[in-house]
Formats: structure tokens, sequence, C-alpha cells
């Protein structure tokens, strides 16, 4: 089985520029709404918004992206 990630660019919505120090993070729940363990990848975006984060076997994650400390915008799932 090759090596998976989830990998992208983290943008403004409102102007489409990068959003560099962006928190990124992906979350998968295994065994089951009521036993489920969750597991997390997380990193940060670099200057140019950029991320790439390696994630263990699953099929389904969430990712979802934050921007750094002192920015006024939004979080979004993605």
């Amino acid at each position: 089985v090759g090596a998976r990630a989830a990998a992208g660019r983290v943008v403004a919505a409102d102007t489409g520029k990068p959003v560099p120090g962006a928190r990124v993070a992906a979350q998968r729940t295994t065994g089951g709404p009521d036993r489920g363990v969750t597991v997390w990848v997380d990193g940060t975006a670099d200057a140019g918004g950029v991320f790439r984060l390696p994630l263990p076997a699953g099929r389904v994650w969430a990712v979802a992206a934050a921007p750094p400390d002192g920015s006024p915008l939004l979080p979004a799932r993605l």
C-alpha cells in the first residue's frame, strides 16, 4: 500500500491569496461512533499557504484549516 497524503494550498476565500502559517489538521475516527478512536494529523502551511499531511491508512478523513493566531480570517473545513 502506497503512502497517502492530504496536500493543498490554503487561500483566503475573499481574496484567493495564500494564508501563510495556517494550521491544517486531518481527523478520522475508527471503531464506530460509540467506541471510536480519533486519529489526528496536523501541520502548518508554508509561506505560500502550501501544506502536506502524511495520512495513516484509513478511508475517510475530515480536513480543516485555521488561520494563524491574530489573523482576522475564519477557520474552514475542506
